[in-house]
């Protein structure tokens, strides 16, 4: 269960730093509405992974959305040109790992009583 906190508090802050580096490079309100999604995603992780200790049924739920939602904008980037996606790809994939071990999921389980 840390080591998905802590990947979740890695991918908060690739997140903030792409959001932060596309405000700064595109400036004004076009770079403002570019990097609105990627800070948002990046508050997500930085939530879910704050709260992941204390999730019911609804909070994993919600978590595998933002997970799916992660890994196909990397899938995008990839689509794009950007061979860095693949890393982003694997970032999502390893928390949906970590979370699917049988400690976990005893974690998460006596959480929903």
């Amino acid at each position: 269960m840390t080591a998905a906190r802590v990947v979740l508090w890695v991918m908060a802050a690739l997140f903030s730093a792409s959001s932060l580096q596309i405000l700064l490079i595109a400036g004004g309100f076009l770079g403002l509405g570019t990097a609105l999604p990627y800070a948002v995603i990046a508050a997500l992780c930085a939530l879910c992974a704050v709260r992941l200790p204390r999730f019911a049924l609804g909070g994993a739920v919600g978590l595998h959305v933002l997970l799916a939602l992660v890994f196909f904008t990397q899938m995008a980037r990839i689509g794009l040109g950007e061979p860095m996606g693949l890393v982003g790809m694997l970032l999502p994939l390893t928390v949906v790992a970590l979370l699917l071990l049988p400690s976990s999921r005893e974690h998460l389980r006596g959480n929903r009583r």
